[in-house]
């Protein structure tokens, strides 16, 4: 019986335990080692009493690119299709942006007018950076962080605050050291083919057309700007926890850490814990970057 152990819950370790799951017949068991008492991650909702709901991660998520296509199809495929709470461009909640620096909430330009405006927490009008943008020479680079991307485009102010934020909305991470290329290749491939983010924009970069059906072709149709769920994300993650535990090839420990990783005389890897060991085939690390030991992400 072969034996896959995903370690760190959150957002990507339940992702991957539910592929091994569903896409690698080749092992009979799955065990989801998480070290805190919840799985999700950031992707955590309290619901109060009088049926207010707060978002402790992200509020909503988005239908655009490949990544939002394959969460809507996820969420289709779970049963959530009629929890799904659609959110259009003309909503509050999709034209009223925020960033909260130095105390205080501002406010994102909402038209193009207020781009034209000095407005708090950036010292200068935002479209001094985009009339700019075009100027720029393109990276010889194979790759680069997305600080260093919109920093050389758009300039370091924008970089600093309004990137950074964007990043740990939606990846929990630092712009200075994720991948442009990997986060947002339609960036990256405007400025290979066109040279410009602007040019890319002007002359109509689009996604590659996909077959779209369900919950997919209704956001494509209805223009959604993004999407969120009855009673809050953490109904997603929730649902996916429900799916891995729901097979008797599925297993989720709470609270359970890994001591040692240590491979034996027959080649498989022992995972251990404060309470047993794991004889497993294929360890994949979720944990986030400060938390992991000195071992390799992937082991076969």
């Amino acid at each position: 019986m072969a034996t896959a152990v995903v370690i760190g819950g959150g957002v990507s370790g339940l992702a991957s335990a539910l592929y091994i799951q569903r896409s690698l017949p080749q092992f009979s068991k799955v065990i989801l080692l998480e070290g805190s008492s919840q799985v999700g991650g950031w992707v955590n909702t309290t619901t109060y009493p009088d049926g207010a709901i707060f978002e402790h991660g992200p509020r909503s998520l988005r239908p655009v690119g490949e990544a939002g296509r394959n969460t809507l199809l996820l969420a289709e495929e779970l049963g959530l299709t009629k929890h799904v709470l659609p959110i259009f461009p003309s909503d509050p909640a999709a034209k009223n942006r925020y960033l909260f620096v130095d105390g205080k909430l501002c406010a994102l330009p909402t038209n193009a007018w207020s781009m034209f405006k000095k407005l708090p927490p950036f010292t200068k009008p935002l479209i001094t950076s985009l009339w700019k943008e075009p100027f720029h020479r393109r990276s010889n680079e194979q790759d680069e962080s997305i600080y260093s991307f919109v920093s050389r485009r758009l300039g370091p102010e924008f970089a600093d605050i309004a990137i950074d934020a964007l990043c740990r909305g939606i990846f929990a991470g630092d712009c200075r050291k994720l991948s442009v290329q990997a986060c947002f290749p339609p960036l990256y491939e405007m400025e290979k083919k066109y040279g410009s983010l602007i040019a890319g924009a002007v002359f109509g970069f689009k996604d590659p057309k996909v077959e779209a059906t369900g919950l997919v072709r209704r956001a494509i149709e209805d223009k959604w700007a993004s999407w969120s769920l009855s009673r809050g994300l953490q109904q997603l993650t929730d649902a996916m926890a429900a799916s891995i535990q729901n097979t008797k090839e599925g297993e989720i420990r709470l609270d359970t850490k890994v001591t040692s990783l240590k491979r034996n005389q027959n080649g498989k890897i022992i995972v251990s814990t404060p309470s047993d060991s794991i004889e497993a085939s294929l360890v994949i690390s979720a944990v986030y970057s400060k938390g992991k030991t000195k071992t390799a992400l992937l082991i076969l």
